[in-house]
């Protein structure tokens, strides 16, 4: 259930966290200006099968498993951590599965030749939510991919990602929210952790999380007022990791407006001040809250009522794991094997 937070406590954040960065020019002037986020690592969800996920992850996508851990640095033996590019998706095996409800933009050097791959596992996952299909999304033709569980992933070639050459990655996370808050989530992002951020449409808004990646919050009108209940429908407990350049702000910003989320299996669920924080090189939190009082077309949202969740795991930059080098194939290593059954 979504708490909402006092005014006066969110009004304590307001005062610690500073108003972020002031970005002025044209997209292009700011081409390569990122903000305080510097890093967007990974995203974790569960899945009920590894066999199925390794088959689309690597086989399928291209991803790459990570060799350069163990199995108790990654959580267990039921926890695989896929690499493309600097950016991960850690798959861990429950009994259910995790999506996002939006889509995850992949970077890869050869849309055909992923295309190509995809069509090659279709076989091997049938019977699962598993598809592949182009999508018109602002008037041009991409390649989707859905995995196994109903996880949708837009596929792009280096080159295509926007302002930024990327040619391997996680360039953007996707994510539908209610109408008339879009803003006012990356205005969150942007007062507590100084992120930059633009609204390039109506109903949409960018926080930038590092070169060339993204969260892109776009209103759903089907998704109707903010509510507890749209909540629980929408956030199924998955998380995105990203790395801040003020820790030990963002911490007090987010620990005076009661935002630490410690209600979690994770190793960092023992926080209780920034002396923890620090201990651990991160803290974790799932509720955005209006800055303001915001109000809509019949709908009303006071100043520190939630406004979206998903899990944020804040990392600082001297986490051990912040910009690990991170094992990919390249060449033809990522294109289609001759004997297809390899993969089937």
């Amino acid at each position: 259930m979504a708490k909402a937070r006092r005014p006066e406590a969110v009004d304590k954040l307001l005062d610690i966290s500073s108003t972020g960065g002031i970005y002025m020019g044209s997209p292009e002037d700011r081409a390569e200006d990122v903000g305080g986020i510097i890093h967007y690592e990974h995203i974790q969800l569960y899945v009920p099968d590894l066999h199925q996920a390794y088959i689309f992850y690597c086989d399928g996508l291209g991803f790459t498993q990570d060799p350069g851990t163990w199995s108790k640095q990654r959580g267990g033996f039921k926890v695989l951590w896929f690499n493309l590019g600097r950016h991960q998706i850690h798959i861990v095996q429950k009994d259910v599965h995790q999506d996002t409800k939006g889509y995850i933009t992949v970077v890869v050097p050869d849309a055909e030749l992923v295309k190509k791959r995809l069509a090659a596992v279709k076989e091997a996952l049938e019977g699962t939510k598993f598809r592949s299909e182009m999508r018109s999304v602002h008037g041009e033709q991409r390649l989707f991919a859905t995995d196994p569980w109903g996880q949708d992933y837009m596929v792009l070639q280096s080159g295509q990602a926007g302002d930024f050459t990327m040619s391997m990655g996680m360039s953007e996370l996707q994510l539908p929210v209610h109408p008339g808050t879009a803003r006012a989530i990356a205005e969150f992002y942007k007062r507590v952790f100084h992120a930059r951020i633009e609204t390039p449409i109506s109903g949409e808004s960018v926080v930038y999380v590092g070169p060339g990646t993204k969260f892109r919050f776009t209103e759903n009108a089907a998704l109707g007022p903010v509510t507890n209940k749209k909540f629980t429908e929408l956030y199924d407990g998955w998380h995105a990791a990203i790395y801040v350049s003020d820790f030990s702000g963002a911490f007090r910003a987010m620990e005076a407006a009661d935002l630490i989320f410690t209600e979690h299996g994770f190793f960092d669920a023992d926080i209780s001040g920034l002396r923890d924080a620090q201990r651990f090189h991160q803290f974790r939190f799932q509720d955005i809250v209006a800055l303001e009082d915001l109000e809509g077309d019949g709908w009303s949202v006071k100043k520190g009522e939630v406004i979206y969740q998903f899990g944020n795991e804040v990392r600082s930059l001297c986490h051990p794991k912040f910009m690990r080098a991170l094992y990919n194939r390249h060449g033809d290593n990522f294109d289609v094997p001759e004997d297809i059954q390899t993969i089937v």
